[in-house]
């Protein structure tokens, strides 16, 4: 009775679509550095820790302290090794910000240009520059590259949030000594984007464009605002002219692979993808985008290629590693969706899905009782109808028919739609009873 019961109720548990967060960089020794050269506040730091996970050994975090890390970011740092490198902050970083706790803003601000010139899309590097050019007076330099950090890592913005009204006073200064200035509206516009004023942002690239057709990032910024407003037609084409502007620059092409997503092209979005890395192969964002364009296409083997590159880029990344092991159950590559999903439960283990999948992989794998902790954990964190309903696939294939019963009744209750729930809970009680009558 067991395998019949196991076979009957599993074949439900189904892989759900993959979600996929943002692919950001993990947070390493060289963006701290730069931050803290920057005069980032540590809980602003400390924030977008949690939020990317870290690549720090026990070096670095030597040379954080000695470089008089707040005590609070310190204890926020937790050096993995399996995830971290040999390699020790850049010297001129770790001197640059000395020399800005010194008020040697020239020297400091002339390291920083040098390391942008190997890296420019930095934008922790980009944000240290804007303070050095901010403590100089220098305010339109400085919102310029505070700008550029903000376009490079959205999920950072302490300055243009601390400083918006400034922001905006320096704008219209610039703007009654040249009222056609451009730029200055494009900045002022990423600005407002910042504030969540999309409607002021938006009439804001467009007054750039007017003045200015040919400033592709006004037409990139407006064409990724429209896609977040669902103008997905209008976004394509912005995002077109800015790519035929800058065909180089690969953030506008990553933009126009995920407009192309949202737009359901994905053969579109595949190409654009592909062009990207194929002209920058360092570029480290957007390869979960294509693995989901991938999904998308039924191409599981491109997708968890693509899968794969984004966790070696972010390896503390636990929604990547959870779609990479969701992906890898897909193709019944089981040991492997173990190896990834055990890695999505480490790094984030309030996930419910997580545990979810892994049990899911446990399960298929004969596993049954490291699978029964996982399916209950799972149900703890989300007592949900499918969670109870994998639980109770679990506690048969233990021999628990009894509990798998009371799982199987608290599914259908809480899903009393679902069809499939009911009939499986019949099809239980008629096996038990069957047992109970020989």
């Amino acid at each position: 009775m067991r395998s019949k019961i196991i076979l009957f109720l599993f074949v439900a548990i189904t892989i759900v679509p993959l979600s996929f967060a943002r692919e950001a960089p993990t947070v390493d020794c060289p963006h701290l550095m730069a931050w803290m050269a920057g005069a980032a506040s540590s809980h602003s730091v400390i924030g977008i820790i949690k939020l990317r996970g870290t690549a720090l050994n026990l070096i670095a975090l030597d040379e954080l302290r000695s470089a008089s890390a707040s005590a609070d970011l310190l204890h926020a740092i937790i050096p993995n090794p399996a995830h971290s490198t040999n390699v020790p902050c850049p010297i001129r970083l770790v001197r640059a910000s000395m020399l800005m706790r010194q008020k040697q803003y020239a020297e400091a601000g002339e390291l920083i240009s040098t390391a942008l010139e190997t890296d420019t899309h930095n934008g922790a590097l980009h944000f240290a520059l804007g303070y050095v050019k901010q403590q100089q007076g220098d305010w339109d330099g400085a919102f310029d590259e505070y700008s550029i950090s903000k376009e490079a890592e959205p999920d950072f913005p302490p300055v243009l949030n601390e400083q918006y009204g400034a922001a905006m006073n320096a704008f219209q200064e610039s703007l009654a000594r040249d009222p056609n200035n451009a730029n200055v509206y494009y900045e002022m516009g990423l600005v407002a984007r910042q504030q969540k004023s999309e409607e002021q942002a938006e009439s804001l690239f467009r007054k750039a464009l007017e003045l200015n057709p040919q400033l592709w990032p006004a037409h990139s910024s407006l064409g990724s605002l429209l896609g977040q407003q669902k103008q997905v037609d209008e976004a394509v084409l912005e995002l077109k002219t800015a790519r035929q502007l800058a065909p180089n620059e690969p953030s506008v092409r990553e933009a126009l692979g995920n407009i192309y997503y949202l737009r359901g092209d994905y053969a579109l979005a595949i190409r654009e993808y592909r062009e990207l890395f194929q002209l920058h192969p360092n570029w480290k964002h957007g390869h979960d985008s294509l693995a989901r364009a991938y999904m998308a296409a039924n191409d599981y083997s491109s997708a968890i290629a693509e899968l794969q590159i984004a966790v070696q880029h972010n390896p503390s990344a636990a929604a990547q590693h959870r779609a990479l092991g969701q992906l890898l159950l897909a193709s019944e590559k089981h040991n492997e969706a173990i190896r990834e999903l055990r890695i999505a439960v480490e790094l984030e283990p309030e996930s419910a899905s997580a545990h979810f999948y892994l049990g899911t992989a446990l399960l298929e794998t004969r596993q049954s009782a490291p699978a029964l902790k996982e399916f209950q954990e799972a149900v703890r964190l989300e007592p949900s109808a499918e969670h109870h309903y994998a639980l109770a696939a679990c506690l048969i294939s233990v021999g628990r028919e009894s509990d798998a019963l009371a799982e199987m009744q608290v599914a259908t209750r809480l899903d009393p739609e679902k069809q499939l729930y009911h009939a499986r809970e019949q099809e239980l009680l008629r096996l038990m009873q069957s047992a109970g009558s020989r």
